[in-house]
């Protein structure tokens, strides 16, 4: 009994192997038919790598790309399938700034001189600011500046009287610069002070002899003598202060000296009479021999005299009286 049991098992147990067996090669031939299926995909389906536009949506790439600024940039593509298998490709973009600033133009400009608050107003703007500088009638008036958007506002107060170019140039950090240029005109209304002298009289022998005028201006520019309506002194550049006019050497006579001094647009003059005498000659009244140099006449000199005179005699007399 026990026997028939033993082999009756024995039978069940080669037919559960057998049956075991059997589904691990039906189980082996599907996997590798699943893989062989799965390679043939994967070798058809693996993309040929022809460029971004044929794997990425063409929008998405011309949003990333329309932002980026002047400089050098380098991009990978990796695109993979749901098999795992990946391609890259590298590209690098270099975005050039070809494009000059925007710059606006002032109207050109008019102000008195001596007034103030004066300026000049550009507007500029670009994706790639850099720098700007501004000339004056070709000479540097601010040197490179860095900048932004927006208003680029410039002093020009104090300026003298007359014509004056501004040129302001923007630029870029790829180079590209645009230029504008601004006339300014500073109207000198206001001429200059100029004193006036008393009239002069020397002896023909004496030397020393000088006119001396005193003038001022915010912007002096020049001035000239005429002696008699001729010139005596050409055009000259003046400061504030004294100019002296040197007199001597003259013949006996009376002449006439005219000073101008000028500013940008203005000019005074004045009028000095000078009178010549010879003191040896004995037909001159005394009275006409007093020298009047500077700002003293001749009448002056002789009250001064007179009163030198009566002060003598006083002094004299007190001390006969003391005697």
């Amino acid at each position: 009994m026990i026997l028939n049991k033993w082999i009756n098992n024995l039978g069940l147990i080669f037919l559960c192997l057998i049956l075991i067996i059997a589904s691990i090669q039906i189980l082996n031939i599907n996997l590798i038919k699943s893989g062989s299926s799965e390679q043939k995909v994967n070798e058809r389906e693996i993309p040929e790598f022809q460029g971004l536009a044929s794997q990425v949506p063409n929008i998405e790439i011309a949003k990333i790309i329309d932002v980026l600024i002047f400089s050098d940039y380098t991009f990978i593509m990796t695109v993979c399938d749901i098999g795992g298998n990946c391609v890259s490709d590298m590209v690098v973009m270099t975005v050039v700034d070809d494009t000059a600033p925007d710059l606006n133009s002032p109207a050109d400009i008019t102000y008195n001189d001596g007034n103030t608050g004066n300026i000049i107003t550009w507007v500029a703007g670009d994706r790639n600011p850099a720098y700007y500088h501004v000339s004056r009638d070709d000479r540097v008036y601010i040197f490179d500046t860095s900048w932004s958007n927006g208003s680029l506002i410039i002093d020009i107060d104090g300026l003298v009287g007359g014509i004056h170019t501004f040129i302001i140039t923007v630029c870029n950090i790829g180079g590209n610069c645009v230029s504008d240029t601004v006339i300014v005109t500073v109207v000198d209304d206001t001429a200059p002070d100029l004193n006036s002298p008393y009239d002069i009289m020397y002896n023909v022998s004496s030397t020393g002899n000088i006119i001396i005028w005193v003038a001022g201006d915010r912007n002096p520019t020049y001035f000239h003598v005429l002696r008699d309506d001729a010139v005596y002194v050409t055009d000259t550049n003046w400061r504030n202060g004294s100019l002296i006019i040197y007199i001597d050497g003259l013949l006996e006579g009376t002449y006439s000296f005219s000073m101008t001094v000028c500013d940008g647009g203005q000019c005074t003059s004045d009028t000095v009479i000078v009178t010549v005498v010879d003191a040896t000659d004995s037909s001159t009244p005394s009275s006409s021999l007093t020298i009047a140099t500077g700002e003293t006449g001749t009448f002056e000199m002789v009250i001064l005299l007179l009163v030198f005179v009566g002060i003598g005699s006083i002094i004299n007399r007190r001390k006969r009286k003391v005697n």
